[in-house]
């Protein structure tokens, strides 16, 4: 095998790794961004816990803000064939989303933070 083929093998197989590597941020950011959540940063850890024994899978540091505000770093592997695995159970697990501080000014029926009008009464959040 001459040096040309060996350069271009490392090459193409560098290709790869970065296409993967785009492939897996943008699969992680749909995941958090379907939960509610907005992503900070994606960073690559190759050697992250457990890397060892895994075959075909890469290994993400997430930083994000979930729905409520929250800042949560995690850890996530993925790859080519499979979803988003979150190594630190399960952090993008939906809060309940009725504030227990947020009552209907007409009728005190405890309200969703989504809600335009108390669904009891029909008086309209936000309005005096």
């Amino acid at each position: 095998m001459n040096f040309s083929v060996f350069v271009e093998i490392v090459l193409a197989a560098i290709a790869v790794r970065v296409a993967f590597h785009f492939i897996d941020k943008n699969r992680i950011q749909q995941e958090v961004e379907t939960r509610g959540g907005r992503v900070v940063s994606i960073k690559w850890k190759p050697f992250a816990r457990g890397w060892f024994f895994e075959k075909n899978e890469r290994h993400y540091d997430i930083t994000f803000i979930d729905r409520s505000g929250e800042t949560i770093s995690t850890t996530c592997k993925t790859s080519f064939f499979t979803g988003v695995y979150w190594a630190e159970g399960p952090s993008m697990v939906e809060k309940p989303r009725i504030a227990s501080w947020l009552h209907c000014m007409k009728c005190g029926y405890a309200l969703n933070a989504d809600w335009a009008a108390c669904p009891h009464c029909g008086h309209r959040v936000g309005s005096g």
